[in-house]
């Protein structure tokens, strides 16, 4: 059983969130809260955010009761929309500035699912 929680249109970069993503993936979510309080980025809150969410989804939508043993079994991060805008630079030029944005998805799972891979033989 998967609970998810998505973020959509995030104005930071995918770059940055996938800093912070790649700490909690396959953890607890107690560990994985945890982490996100203390850590010093400031994209650590939306993910906390969304670990609550999540969170709260399994408690509603699928009645579990008992959160602890939950794991946050994939957590990733695609590139949104980049909105374009420009700055003026030197004998009347333009430089394009590129704001990028990201979408967040989270999944978490009873038990750590492992993907199976192709033996190489």
């Amino acid at each position: 059983m998967e609970m998810l929680s998505k973020i959509n249109n995030l104005s930071v970069a995918p770059r940055k969130v996938r800093l912070a993503a790649d700490l909690i993936r396959g953890k607890k979510i107690s560990e994985a809260k945890i982490q996100m309080q203390f850590l010093t980025k400031g994209v650590a809150e939306i993910i906390l955010k969304a670990l609550k969410s999540a969170e709260a989804n399994a408690k509603h939508n699928f009645k579990i009761t008992d959160t602890d043993n939950l794991i946050v079994s994939k957590i990733f991060v695609d590139e949104g929309k980049k909105l374009k805008r420009s700055r003026p630079r030197a004998r009347g030029s333009a430089y394009m500035v590129r704001k990028r944005t990201s979408h967040t998805t989270l999944v978490l799972s009873d038990s750590l699912t492992k993907s199976t891979s192709k033996n190489n033989k």
